[in-house]
């Protein structure tokens, strides 16, 4: 029986500092990307892609974080939504200052993930919040894609950001999209140009690539908060058990999505061995 104690207290001792640890720190996953409409514009064009921070904080001010970005020197900065916490009286200070620091350095384009749609779309809750916080990134120079379009027309890149409203969030629901959603919600894609997607719901993929997304860019589920070996994340936000996009890349044909596990959590403050990451990603011409 003592023996039995022992044992038990070891592991969930191991098991809150992994929980402790996975919490503190992130890591950084670099991704090539090689395509036909990747010219020589944009062979070599590096993004840091970040998602679902949260308002977590790497070192103070996230200076952590921001040297990291540094250092790499990316073109732009892509955000693929979730930076705050969609609740009453949850602080924004960390993502704001991670945003004014990185936006003096870099080009920034924000997609909103669901915690900001909700903040939008229900001020009669939130009362300015969300206004107030979408001033403040534009006053910072940032580029807000809210089912909206970018041209770097000197590197034949398109950038669209895809804003899906509270339906397509539904817990314990399976929810479809239509073929016709997409353009609905964004407009025709770029046939030209490389077309990137910042979208934040990962369920959908294959609905953006059959909208002409070339690089989907989506985060949302943390990557499963705990994963297990061989079986992967364990649970999305919608509480649907071991969701079939739950981090990394996934490719459909010639088209690819990077899947961020994120860089924070919220109301349920679990990651266990799925440690928060920064995506680094970097445009090949393909030859």
């Amino acid at each position: 029986m003592k023996t039995i104690f022992i044992i038990t207290f070891i592991v969930a001792v191991f098991i809150l500092c992994r929980i402790f640890y996975e919490n503190s720190t992130f890591k950084m996953k670099r991704y090539v990307i090689y395509h036909r409409k990747i010219g020589k514009e944009a062979d070599g064009v590096k993004i840091a892609f970040l998602s679902d921070l949260h308002n977590n904080c790497y070192g103070r001010g996230n200076s952590k974080l921001i040297q990291v970005i540094q250092d790499e020197k990316p073109d732009f900065v892509l955000i693929g939504g979730d930076m705050i916490i969609g609740k009453k009286g949850k602080d924004m200070g960390n993502a704001r200052t991670l945003l004014q620091n990185l936006s003096m350095q870099f080009p920034i384009y924000y997609a909103n993930g669901n915690h900001e749609t909700r903040m939008k779309f229900n001020p009669d809750e939130y009362e300015d919040r969300y206004r107030e916080y979408e001033q403040e990134l534009r006053k910072m120079g940032i580029h807000l894609l809210c089912n909206d379009t970018v041209v770097l027309p000197d590197k034949k890149i398109t950038i669209t950001g895809l804003e899906l409203d509270e339906y397509y969030y539904q817990k314990l629901q399976k929810v479809q999209m239509s073929e016709k959603a997409m353009e609905e919600f964004v407009g025709p894609s770029d046939e030209e140009r490389f077309q990137i997607l910042l979208a934040h719901h990962p369920e959908f993929f294959e609905r953006y690539t059959e909208w002409g997304a070339n690089l989907t860019l989506s985060g949302h589920n943390h990557g499963g908060m705990v994963r297990l070996p061989f079986l992967g994340g364990i649970v999305s936000p919608q509480y649907q058990l071991f969701p079939k996009y739950d981090g990394g890349k996934y490719e459909k044909g010639e088209n690819t999505m990077i899947l961020s596990r994120g860089l924070g959590t919220h109301t349920i403050k679990i990651r266990f061995f799925n440690v928060p990451e920064l995506c680094m990603i970097e445009l090949k011409e393909k030859r």
